[in-house]
């Protein structure tokens, strides 16, 4: 069963930690933004969005809490050009005691639509170990705070077949 793609109006009421034009050297020789500067934007809308919870990359040094990428998925639905205004936003998906669930939305402000989506499952590392272990109670209980935010929208988050928090 497909999940009902959520309006412009639902994606941009989510938190919005990046907000960016286009330069010029995004574009590639078709004409677009290249696929690896979409990643770029939604890797630093996340570092900018876990600031929040305490997993910024201000916060990653050995010997604290930090999370590492272990799943990632893309889908391209619009073409975004040099020039344009993008912003990201985040919504929490899913969470256990070792792992969280995100998907992102790059939203192309000029054109009014939403250009792609990006799902990740992370997972919590302690940085000096470098092993996964359970968040950190005050990490953790901002992550509730958040997932019930994100749990109480009226419209299912988007996601990959194959990305489940386990």
């Amino acid at each position: 069963m497909t999940t009902p793609f959520p309006t412009m109006e639902q994606v941009r009421a989510l938190i919005c930690p990046l907000e960016r034009v286009i330069p010029e050297h995004f574009a590639d020789a078709n004409g677009h933004m290249n696929i690896v500067r979409y990643l770029e934007l939604h890797n630093d809308a996340g570092w900018i969005h876990m600031s929040d919870f305490g997993l910024g990359e201000e916060h990653a040094t050995a010997g604290s809490a930090g999370s590492f990428q272990t799943e990632l998925h893309m889908t391209y639905l619009r073409e975004v050009h040099v020039g344009d205004v993008v912003a990201v936003h985040v919504r929490l998906v899913e969470r256990s005691a070792k792992a969280i669930h995100l998907v992102q939305f790059l939203v192309n402000l000029t054109r009014g639509e939403v250009a792609n989506t990006f799902e990740s499952l992370g997972l919590s590392v302690d940085l000096a170990s470098r092993k996964v272990v359970p968040f950190p109670q005050p990490v953790a209980e901002l992550l509730d705070a958040q997932l019930a935010i994100d749990q109480a929208l009226d419209w299912p988050a988007p996601h990959a077949s194959a990305i489940r928090v386990r």
